[in-house]
């Protein structure tokens, strides 16, 4: 009658860890490029291949934020889909919270 709460908690770690590293891995390979640490940094060649990249991903970005707001069928869906992630978002924390407080109350 009830979800698996097992399930439930391993899909939304699961989702958070994998919003939570790609910012990470981004600021990871910009400090590298730029200090010329160990991995990418060795090779200063790299810096011009890496900038034409990330401007090739943030033209893409552009594109698609145009093209979905010129569509108001894909809007529809992705306005469905950001609403949906910010409840599951509120919905996260309302369950951290809640145990949390249930954790503070005294043993009947």
């Amino acid at each position: 009658m009830f979800p698996n709460k097992g399930k439930m908690v391993r899909s939304a770690n699961f989702l958070f860890v994998t919003l939570a590293v790609a910012p990470v891995l981004y600021l990871v390979t910009a400090v590298l490029a730029t200090f010329g640490r160990p991995g990418l940094g060795v090779d200063p060649n790299i810096i011009p291949w890496l900038f034409i990249g990330l401007a090739l991903v943030s033209l893409a970005n552009i594109g698609v934020a145009v093209l979905v707001q010129s569509s108001t069928k894909l809007m529809s869906v992705f306005y469905g889909i950001g609403f949906t992630i910010v409840t599951w978002t509120s919905l996260w924390w309302v369950r951290k919270r809640f145990k949390q407080n249930l954790a503070s109350l005294p043993d009947a």
